[in-house]
């Protein structure tokens, strides 16, 4: 697999990976995460009551690395 340019340049392993979502994989998922081995990348977060702007924020930003999180508290 080829590195993003930018993780190539910082010297850090960086992938992806597609999966079709079953209950072995998201325990496995869930194993690295709490074993600090899994570290998602997350562009930017809001609040539920921002769903409107990140939902735009997803439409329009082709391209950006991560994710766009909605929280609810």
């Amino acid at each position: 697999m080829t590195e993003p340019p930018e993780a190539a340049k910082r010297a850090i392993a960086a992938g992806f990976m597609l999966v079709q979502p079953d209950r072995t994989g998201l325990l496995e998922s869930t194993r690295l995460a709490e074993a600090g081995l899994l570290r998602p990348q997350i562009a930017r977060t809001f609040p539920l009551e921002g769903a409107a702007e990140a939902h735009h924020l997803a439409r329009t930003s082709a391209g950006t690395p991560g994710k766009i999180v909605l929280t609810v508290t």
